[in-house]
């Protein structure tokens, strides 16, 4: 993820991934409104339900429910491609990071 230089509180302060309902660590390497590039030391499994969560610096989080698409080794680590499918609790946070991103692509 690309944070903006200009106002690192909208940058989240931690990202993990719960696979069958267990937190592990996770980054996302890209980030956008209906997708994400994620890696962790966790395998994927194609075509599983996920949930990519993102806390913010004033204590909020946000939930991504996903759908894993693709999956491949990344070194020690596993990479997978997700399709987000909704936005739970803190919304705002999460349009106001991957806002810039959207819509410059």
């Amino acid at each position: 993820m690309r944070p903006n230089a200009s106002d690192s509180s909208r940058v989240p302060t931690q990202v993990h991934v719960e696979i069958d309902g267990r937190a592990h660590p996770a980054e996302a390497l890209e980030l956008t409104g209906h997708r994400a590039a994620i890696r962790s030391p966790h395998a994927f499994t194609l075509a599983s339900s996920v949930r990519l969560v993102l806390d913010w610096a004033n204590g909020e989080s946000t939930s991504l429910p996903a759908v894993v698409c693709a999956t491949s080794p990344s070194g020690l680590d596993h990479l997978a491609h997700v399709e987000l499918t909704g936005v739970d609790g803190a919304w705002e946070p999460f349009l106001a990071f991957v806002g810039p991103a959207v819509a410059t692509s």
